[in-house]
């Protein structure tokens, strides 16, 4: 199975959530177990703050990816693809293409996780559609990018490198 730290998310910050925010933000590569005990605890509270979004507002479409998302960072991956056809995301009415291909995006990563050879062929195509030409910019690239995850390309499996002071602020 792949790792699903690789994939790029189609994740909707709501900034006018009426929910409390999360106080301490940062991503994950090569975590301590002090830190990978801190990302569960903050997997499970985004889980509940959506959840009870969802219980506020049962047809807010971008609490239902963003918790597809949730759950396969959890690795919750059967649970995350039954919410998907429970809520039958890919099949709701009166959403903007853009808003259902990142619901495709999510499934698609949730289908890359699977040992069925089936499922990986469904996620590559989605991937594949979703970066043809034409499509939105950012779906595009995180869609060409995940199928490069998927392919397992040395050049995106590298550890991204730590450019530390490399980056230096503009002189003036």
């Amino acid at each position: 199975s792949k790792n699903a730290d690789w994939f790029l998310y189609p994740l909707e910050l709501d900034t006018d959530s009426r929910l409390k925010k999360a106080k301490i933000r940062g991503g994950a590569k090569n975590l301590s177990e002090k830190e990978r005990a801190l990302r569960a605890r903050f997997l499970a509270q985004a889980r509940d703050f959506l959840e009870q979004a969802l219980r506020l507002d049962p047809a807010y479409f971008p609490a239902e990816v963003n918790l597809l998302c949730v759950l396969t960072l959890q690795g919750n991956f059967s649970e995350a693809k039954k919410f998907c056809e429970q809520r039958r995301l890919l099949q709701r009415e009166g959403l903007a293409s853009a808003e259902k291909n990142k619901a495709r995006l999510a499934l698609a990563i949730v289908l890359a996780q699977s040992e069925d050879a089936g499922e990986q062929a469904q996620a590559e195509q989605i991937f594949t559609d979703l970066a043809a030409p034409g499509a939105p910019v950012f779906l595009a690239k995180m869609a060409s990018h995940n199928l490069e995850v998927l392919r397992e390309n040395p050049a995106v499996l590298a550890p991204v490198p730590d450019l530390g002071d490399c980056i230096q602020p503009a002189a003036f």
